[in-house]
C-alpha cells in the first residue's frame, strides 16, 4: 500500500535519511504570500531536508521557483550555491 497525503512524506523523508546520502541540500523559503496571504510553504516544509541553513529570500512562492530574471533573489542564490560548489 502506497502512503498519502503527510505519511507519504513522512515515509520518504524516512527513506531519504536511512539512504544516508552525501549529497549537500540547500534551501530558500519564500518570506512573501501571494497576495498577501501567508507564504505556500511553512518554515517546517521548506527547511525539511537541509543540510545547511535555510536562507530567506524577499519573494512570493512564484518569485521563488520561477525567477524573472538574472537579478533576482532566488536566482542569485542559486548561482552562487552552484558556484561554491565547482
Amino acid at each position: 500500500m502506497v502512503p498519502v497525503g503527510g505519511e507519504w512524506q513522512a515515509a520518504l523523508a524516512a527513506s531519504w535519511d536511512a539512504s544516508n546520502p552525501k549529497v549537500p541540500v540547500y534551501c530558500a523559503l519564500e518570506t512573501r504570500g501571494l497576495s498577501s496571504s501567508v507564504p505556500i510553504l511553512p518554515f517546517v516544509s521548506s527547511t525539511a531536508a537541509c543540510t545547511g541553513e535555510a536562507v530567506a529570500i524577499d519573494a512570493d512562492h512564484v518569485d521563488l521557483v520561477k525567477p524573472c530574471g538574472t537579478e533576482a533573489p532566488a536566482y542569485v542564490f542559486l548561482k552562487s550555491t552552484l558556484q561554491k560548489q565547482q
